[in-house]
Formats: structure tokens, C-alpha cells, sequence
């Protein structure tokens, strides 16, 4: 899929001044270090916008005198080598090559709409491949924004991108020694700020992930400091686009897109969104859909009690107690079925309230005599294991309470796994679904849900017809297509007087 470039920003004076500049790159990683202080960051938003949150909830203070290289790290080694990204086969392996062709870059003068002049520059004929920096959480943080950064770089490899720096998101320790790992930008803090900010002007583009509750700020207002020092073209990927916005986080959302060279959305029905509520320019706006990894094709399993799997980060919205309460209605009316709820609670839900959401789950279970039907597991799974499970399973079962949600991870690995898929109509499912691949029903109605789930056990043609849809949906999901569709998108933004990224492939 190849998103339409965006319109290129023109500039306001009478003539475009370009002009050669010479890259200044870091020879050691102390060049670029800096000692911070962190301090909380703010919450998300609440309310039905609210869909899952990467947050840091904890404040932790930190002096001057803490280990500098910690939060603005450079992808050198101590040799003044590039840490490049080795590719294909490993998302953690890297080599180390000269970065002596590194040498000149054209910049051209382009509409300033910020205080300082916004530049971006070519890729100069020497470096053949684009480089790529993100600003996101990254794993281990354990959050579906870390997840789909880390999936994205992967992708991005596969399609033949060998320059990627991550700058991850939060205070967190336990980042300090990942792979691919360039910095840190901390909470509230200026020189967290313009330290990473160097280190992503490094690179030739950057990909934003954009979420309210990730960043420092009110409704992390502090991406804009950020973005408003980068002299690279910019994408912004939109993981939240609040229906019905405060204020405040209206202007937020405006000016992220704002400041973007182009915005990305996952899904039409966010795009159609993001341009009626908010006033962004549509030429900035493209669609790229979520993407997930596509499992090997399984065997048929011979089990005969059917599988609904419910799995991702648990916590209050997820809408567990609903089908809970669907499976009561069905226990004498079909054959048991065993309902599969996999995942750990949300590491932010359980430092505030510990596992009280996931030992109502199972009281209520109790409650209904269903425990022969309904099993918790709560151990960690690798991708591998994950797709197991899901291509054990009869279908999927997501029953979110919000409706507000405008993309879904899990919705996309259950469709590109075939899975046949019953959820709550949140916009994302909408999309999906309503083409056959599932169904739709409304949000906290177990008697709706039970109806569905009666259909999914006891109709295997309408079963296979399901997943027949899904899997025809399934291709364009495909992470490495995904990934090319951005790796294309940044090229797109690379001056038009630079050579062609494709002559060079």
C-alpha cells in the first residue's frame, strides 16, 4: 500500500534559499550526554477517548550527578562509529560501519510555521538508504505503543532499512542497555528535551507514535517542544483521536498535526474524524493500517470444545465481567466451551490497584459455576506462543466498553491469524468486521454477546465463512508491508531535488 504524499509546505519568502551544510555528527557517545531530573509525567486522559495508556505513573527524582549517557545516548561507540541496524533476520543485532560518508547534506528553507525555521534536507547521493529515528515507548516497558514501535522497526528492517535509533519514552531503568536504544526523553525536563531532539535530527526522517498519555505535560503537551526543534521531516502516527476532546487537548492534537510534515491514521473512520473535529489540513493526512504478524498456516485442531480467546494487558474497560456474564446465559444451552483469558494485568492498573479487577473476574466466575469454562492465564507469552494460542482458538472475543477506540492491535493479529472475531462496535471493529469477518454487538450486553457466541459454537458454516473473510483481510496487515508504506511515505518527503530512493534499491 502506498500512501498518497502529502502536499509539500512552500516557503513564504520571495526566494527558496538552499544551502549545503555539513553534518555534525557525534564522535562518542559523551558528546552528547547530559545529566536531567525527571518528575512525573502527566496522566492520560479519562473518559470514553481513553484507550489504553503508556503513561509513566511514578515519579522518581534524580539529580545532576546520575549517569548522563543514560538519557541522551548516541548510536556511536567509542570509536566514532554508527551503530547501524543490522536487519532482516533480528530486530537485535546491530554492526558498527564508518561514518565517514556522512559528509554533506542540502537543506532547503521551507514555511516556517514554528519559531525556529523549519528545515529538511536531502539524502546526500553517498548514503543510498534512508535513516530512520522513533520517538516512542520501547520495550520491555510493557504497553501496545512499545509493542508497535518495536513491530514497526522490525518491519522497517525487513524492508530494507538499515538506520534505525530509537528514543524511547519514560523513566525507566530498565531501558538503559536496550538494543537500537539511542536515548531518553525524560518527563518535563528541557535538557531531556533539546538532547533528544539533537539526536533525532540525525537521522533523515522521524516517525512520531502519539499517544496523550505518553508524554510530559498537560495531555503531553511536551511532544510539541520536541517536535518544534526537529529540522528533519517528521511523520506522526495517531493511536488516539478523542471524539469528543477537551479544550486543551483539541489544541494538542491540532498542533501535533500541525507541526508534522504528515499524520498518519490506522483506520478511514479515524481520518474522517481527525479532519471533521479538529482543524488539520487534509493534504497532511494519510491512512496506513495497523499491522501485524501473520502466523504460518496451523493444522485444524480436533479439539472438540470449542476456544474463545480473549488476550492483551488486563484492566477495567477490557469488558471481561460481559462475557463472563454471556457464558452464565449460554451454560444450559450449548456444550461447554472453554473461554481463554490471556494476559497480565496492566502493569500501570496493577501498581495502583493491584490484581482487585482480575480477582473480581474470577469471584464472578465462581459465582456462575463456571469454572470448568473459564481459565486465566497470566503468564508471559512470546509472539510465537501468542499466535499458537490464537490459531488453537474458535474465535476471538473482544468486548471493550468503550466505543471511542479507533485502532485495536489485537483486532488486527486475530485477523490476520483467520480468526473469526466477536466485538463490542468500536470504530476500529466497525471497519473490520462489518464485511463479514465477525460480529459487531453493543458494548456491556451479555445478552447480545451470548447470542453471538451461540452462533460462533454451533454453526460451523457461518464459522468458516467468517474466517474466510478474515483471512482475506489479512494480507495488507502484513507488518513489512506496513513498515514499506511508511519507509515509502518518508522518502516522499525527502526534498524532490534529492535523488530518487528508488533508483537506489
Amino acid at each position: 500500500m502506498q500512501p498518497s504524499p502529502p502536499a509539500t509546505r512552500r516557503s513564504s519568502a520571495s526566494s527558496t534559499d538552499t544551502r549545503t551544510a555539513r553534518a555534525r555528527s557525534c564522535t562518542s557517545a559523551s558528546a552528547c550526554s547530559g545529566s536531567v531530573s525527571s518528575t512525573r509525567c502527566s496522566p492520560r486522559p479519562t473518559g470514553p477517548s481513553s484507550t489504553g495508556s503508556c503513561a509513566e505513573p511514578a515519579a522518581r527524582s534524580s539529580s545532576h550527578n546520575e549517569n548522563p549517557a543514560r538519557y541522551a545516548r548516541t548510536p556511536y561507540d567509542t570509536r566514532g562509529h554508527r551503530c547501524l541496524f543490522a536487519g532482516a533476520h533480528s530486530p537485535y543485532v546491530a554492526h558498527l560501519t564508518s561514518n565517514e560518508s556522512r559528509q554533506e547534506s542540502t537543506v532547503k528553507t521551507l514555511e516556517p510555521t514554528r519559531p525556529a525555521e523549519f528545515l529538511t534536507r536531502a539524502i546526500h547521493p553517498a548514503q543510498k538508504q534512508l535513516s530512520v529515528g522513533i520517538l516512542s515507548t520501547y520495550p520491555p516497558t510493557a504497553c501496545g505503543l512499545a509493542t508497535f514501535s518495536a513491530a514497526l522497526v522490525s518491519g522497517l528492517a525487513r524492508s530494507g532499512v538499515t538506520d534505525i535509533g530509537v528514543v524511547s519514552v519514560g523513566d525507566s531503568d530498565h531501558l538503559t542497555d536496550v538494543p537500537l536504544v539511542v536515548g531518553q526523553l525524560m518527563p518535563r525536563d528541557a535538557l531531556s528535551i533539546s538532547r533528544v531532539s539533537q539526536i533525532l535530527n540525525r537521522y533523515d526522517i522521524v516517525i512520531i507514535q502519539h499517544e496523550y498519555g505518553i508524554y510530559g505535560g498537560a495531555d503531553g503537551d511536551e511532544v510539541l517542544e520536541v517536535m518544534r526543534r526537529l529540522t528533519v521531516p517528521t511523520i506522526v502516527t495517531l493511536h488516539t483521536v478523542p471524539l469528543q476532546p477537551t479544550a486543551h487537548q483539541k489544541r494538542v492534537l491540532e498542533a501535533v498535526v500541525n507541526e508534522s510534515s504528515t499524520s498518519v491514521t490506522m483506520t478511514s473512520i479515524a481520518r474522517q474524524r481527525l479532519l471533521s473535529v479538529y482543524d488539520v489540513q487534509p493534504s497532511r493526512v494519510v491512512t496506513i493500517p495497523h499491522g501485524a504478524t501473520i502466523p504460518a498456516p496451523v493444522a485444524p485442531t480436533n479439539e472438540p470444545t470449542p476456544l474463545v480467546l480473549t488476550w492483551g494487558l488486563l484492566g477495567p474497560g477490557k469488558g471481561i465481567e460481559w462475557v463472563i456474564d454471556a457464558l452464565a446465559l449460554l451454560k444450559h444451552e450449548v456444550p461447554p466451551v472453554k473461554y481463554v483469558v490471556a494476559g497480565q494485568t496492566h502493569p500501570k492498573v496493577r501498581a495502583q490497584f493491584g490484581e482487585s479487577y482480575r480477582r473480581m473476574l474470577q469471584d464472578k466466575v465462581s459465582s456462575y459455576g463456571l469454572d470448568d469454562w473459564v481459565t486465566f492465564d497470566s503468564q508471559y507469552r512470546s509472539l510465537g506462543s501468542l499466535l499458537r494460542l490464537v490459531a488453537q482458538s474458535t474465535c476471538v472475543v473482544l468486548p471493550y466498553e468503550s466505543v471511542d477506540q479507533i485502532t485495536s492491535g489485537v483486532l488486527v493479529d486475530a485477523i490476520a491469524a483467520g480468526r473469526p472475531v466477536v466485538a463490542t462496535a468500536f470504530p476500529h471493529a466497525v471497519e473490520l468486521l462489518s464485511g463479514g469477518a465477525g460480529i459487531l454487538v453493543p458494548p456491556r450486553n451479555p445478552e447480545a454477546l451470548s447470542k453471538a457466541l451461540r452462533k460462533v459454537v454451533t454453526d460451523p458454516l457461518a464459522l468458516r465463512t467468517m474466517a474466510d473473510r478474515a483471512a482475506d483481510l489479512a494480507p495488507m496487515h502484513n507488518w513489512t508491508t506496513v513498515a514499506t508504506s511508511y519507509k515509502k511515505l518518508g522518502a516522499s518527503l525527502i526534498p524532490r531535488s534529492a535523488p530518487s530512493l528508488e533508483a537506489w534499491a
